[in-house]
């Protein structure tokens, strides 16, 4: 189940990216959200997420961001969860 919370986090972090937002949260503080997500027969609403989301992203300006998302990714595959 390890790589499906890798793969989440990954995919998070991406789509915040293009969406101009860092997702703040160091990946060992974001499993319990993501496992919370994925149990069966969730209890976690959508508004829930936004709020979750809301509350750990920055924005990032586009000045900026390739150079970020080429760093976050170099991170993320090395398994520098520190800093990814």
């Amino acid at each position: 189940m390890d790589g499906n919370k890798k793969t989440a986090y990954a995919i998070a972090k991406t789509l915040m990216l293009v969406n101009k937002c860092h997702l703040k949260i160091k990946y060992k503080e974001a499993t319990n959200f993501i496992i919370k997500i994925a149990e069966y027969n969730s209890k976690v609403t959508f508004d829930e997420i936004k709020v979750w989301i809301q509350e750990n992203c920055i924005p990032v300006s586009e000045k900026i961001l390739e150079n970020y998302l080429s760093r976050t990714f170099v991170n993320i595959m090395l398994g520098d969860e520190e800093n990814g």
